[in-house]
């Protein structure tokens, strides 16, 4: 039986219908890193019933009202709108409960004045509490059961609160009631009471606050307006462009996933009624914005055109007006917004730095740490090392921006949509396009710039880059680190004025690491430079990272299989595999290079039963899951060793040994590796399992060593 935790995170809105719900009150509504609410589940607690899931409006959402409803420009008296966010409506319709000995259920601020909550409230005095717009996401809490409780004593209830709250409501009772009123509003999206208490730290401690007011009217009428009132009688008070909180809210930096793609801001509505602020009546109708504000209204279906009737004569002024009127100025009746593309950044940065640095930093698009390289290639092992990196720098409190491959002039050659592309969208930061003379620019962005890893410093591979790989483009005032970066062979075959420029650029690199030995000996010999090996950044991010990708993989496994990772095949290669793993007594899975003509290289390798559409989740799946693997390639033989599996390495002297000699000798695994085909029927024959039990001590304490070196690079001052 599916229950909550079936829902994916991305569309659940908070709205505690299953909290609510819950037999055994199992299910609790947590606050995650965000600051936001969602559900967590009692093991102990939990029968299995499901109906949490079953009661989840976002898992099946519910549209019962008109498609088509009435709409009205709705002014109350100067008094009413005095006291509220737009014209008042939501007040006339409270107070025609209120008069029936009704209830009035709605948000409002708890006691530190800051988070809000939904109450319920029975008199006149009270219904102060919910007036006003709150632009912080309200803790339903227990709400909807003691609504119910209410309904089902045949007493008068009105609901006012967000579509999906709204939404919840109806999902949780399940069945029409004739003595409950909903009001939707019209959202543009909630932000967490954990981002609104990081804009409050940025301000002056006034020794607590008094009261909230998101739209007063006072100064600069009907517009959104932040006015923050202090116990010691200081004020905060800023119009919605002046006011930092106003810009990330109103661009959807800072709200919940679901409401960039919300299931209920539009037609048919949730509510009985429809509540906003009719942006824009003006244009058509001047008398209807007097600048005290006019409420929007929709009237859904025959409840609310009964109610509106009998509150109406308390308007001062109202008529219908066409709802195409408000499409211009209220698209979230129609449509949800969008968030922000830097929406997810910007809570990372809040979670690390102040609301003003982290808004700053996403104004002015500045970033710790520039990475550059090939994480843009169609390679497997180039994809991962570079995830890796900066996963590790990310964890180490950096934020990072991946460096787009320069080209020599506009205009740029299409970038592909390929399985590569569409895994760094998931994972990264990626800067625009420039060209080489563009490049310096990034300065003004970026503090630290880190290259590697990968075989950037393959003269054969980079040299029409110039010395791009080598941070050439980079000023004096900001620092140059390489980590990793692998000249992929033992020798630097560059000529001679070549080493020469490039050793004066390297010599101003604030620290150098290399991934093989051999590269240690090149960057003294060849550029005057001392470097340290590190490993790969591959052996630095924690293997839940991959797992957590490898669960997104859409692939299945049967039988127990040998997987052959082949980056250079060819027939005496295809032969041996197929013999590995009849000797094994596994199926035989094939993944080729993602940047080469897999036909050819299927040709080539004399097999036609190959994996294709391998995208990077699948491929960790692939090696993850696999009972024995055969790899002539380096990331292979890396996730080989992550995944503790039992592997024959092929050293791939096409595509740099040094590697290979580096880790393999490292780790002490020299002898399950073969430098030719003609060594594999050996090793079978002697083959022996791997102990990982001996390798992870080594391993541990390789990735220590290289993490502290990154650590301290990154950590130390420019030129110290």
């Amino acid at each position: 039986m599916p229950d909550i935790r079936d829902v994916d995170k991305k569309i659940c809105t908070g709205c505690a219908a299953c909290a609510n719900v819950c037999p055994k009150n199992a299910v609790t509504m947590k606050a995650d890193g965000e600051g936001f609410l969602y559900p967590e589940i009692d093991g102990a607690k939990c029968v299995g019933c499901g109906l949490c899931h079953k009661k989840c409006p976002a898992v099946f959402p519910e549209y019962k009202n008109k498609p088509s409803p009435k709409c009205y420009a709705a002014m109350g008296g100067d008094g009413l709108r005095a006291v509220s966010s737009s014209g008042g409506m939501f007040g006339l319709i409270a107070d025609h409960v209120l008069k029936r000995g009704g209830h009035v259920c709605g948000a409002a601020y708890g006691k530190d004045n800051i988070g809000v909550e939904h109450v319920m409230v029975s008199s006149a005095e009270e219904l102060s509490r919910l007036r006003g717009s709150k632009y912080v996401q309200s803790a339903v809490g227990d709400a909807y059961k003691r609504i119910k409780a209410l309904l089902d004593a045949g007493e008068l209830v009105f609901f006012t609160g967000c579509p999906c709250q709204v939404a919840g409501l109806n999902g949780y009772l399940g069945r029409e009631y004739k003595n409950l009123i909903t009001a939707d509003l019209v959202c543009h999206g909630v932000p967490s009471r954990f981002v609104f208490e990081k804009f409050l730290k940025d301000l002056p401690e006034n020794g607590g606050i008094e009261r909230v007011n998101f739209r007063q009217k006072k100064k600069y009428g009907w517009t959104p307006t932040l006015q923050i009132l202090y116990k010691n009688g200081a004020e905060y008070y800023k119009p919605r462009w002046e006011c930092d909180y106003y810009k990330v809210f109103l661009s959807i930096m800072a709200c919940r996933k679901s409401c960039g793609d919300c299931r209920f801001n539009r037609l048919p509505r949730q509510g009985d009624f429809t509540l906003a602020d009719f942006w824009g009546i003006g244009e058509k109708y001047a008398g209807f914005d007097d600048g005290k504000g006019t409420s929007l209204v929709l009237l859904n279906n025959k409840k609310a055109r009964r109610v509106f009737s009998a509150v109406k004569g308390g308007l001062s002024a109202y008529r219908r007006a066409d709802i195409e009127l408000a499409r211009k100025a209220n698209g979230n009746v129609f449509v949800s917004s969008r968030e922000h593309p830097e929406r997810d950044r910007f809570m990372k940065l809040l979670q690390k730095h102040s609301f003003a640095s982290a808004y700053r930093r996403i104004k002015g698009r500045w970033f710790d740490v520039g990475i550059v390289g090939w994480w843009y290639g169609k390679n497997y092992g180039s994809a991962l090392t570079y995830y890796a990196l900066h996963e590790v720098v990310e964890g180490l409190g950096y934020d990072t921006l991946m460096l787009e491959w320069p080209w020599k002039k506009r205009p740029f050659p299409p970038v592909s949509d390929n399985f590569v592309r569409r895994f760094a969208k998931k994972h990264y930061n990626m800067s625009a396009q420039y060209t080489f003379d563009e490049y310096p620019s990034l300065n003004d962005h970026i503090g630290t710039f880190l290259v590697g890893s990968d075989q950037l410093w393959n003269y054969w591979d980079s040299k029409d880059m110039g010395d791009y790989y080598m941070l050439d483009f980079v000023r004096a005032d900001r620092k140059k680190i390489s980590y990793a970066t692998s000249f992929g062979h033992p020798e630097y075959p560059a000529p001679e004025e070549v080493c020469r420029r490039q050793a004066a650029v390297l010599q101003t690199f604030d620290a150098v690491s290399v991934r093989e030995d051999d590269g240690v000996k090149i960057c003294r010999e060849k550029f005057g430079v001392e470097a340290t090996q590190v490993l790969d950044p591959v052996f630095l991010c924690p293997e839940e990272r991959y797992r957590e990708i490898m669960a997104e993989a859409d692939v299945s496994f049967g039988r127990p299989y040998l997987l052959a990772y082949v980056l250079s095949p060819d027939r005496e290669k295809g032969e041996m595999l197929k013999a590995a793993a009849d000797g094994l007594g596994l199926e035989l899975l094939i993944i080729l290079d993602g940047q080469t003509d897999i036909e050819e290289n299927m040709r080539r390798l004399g097999i036609q039963n190959v994996r294709r559409n391998v995208g990077i989740e699948e491929w960790l799946a692939y090696i993850g899951n696999a009972s024995f693997v055969v790899t002539d390639s380096f990331h292979g033989t890396c996730f080989s060793v992550i995944f503790k599996k039992q592997f024959l390495c092929i050293r791939n002297r096409a595509r740099g040994i040094s590697r290979f000699d580096t880790l393999l000798s490292r780790l002490g695994l020299e002898r399950f590796a073969v430098d030719d085909i003609s060594q594999a029927a050996d090793y079978f024959g002697r083959r022996q399992d791997i102990d990982y039990g001996a390798v992870a001590p080594l391993l541990k304490a390789e990735a220590e060593r290289s993490l502290l070196w990154l650590k301290r690079a990154l950590a130390a001052p420019h030129g110290a």
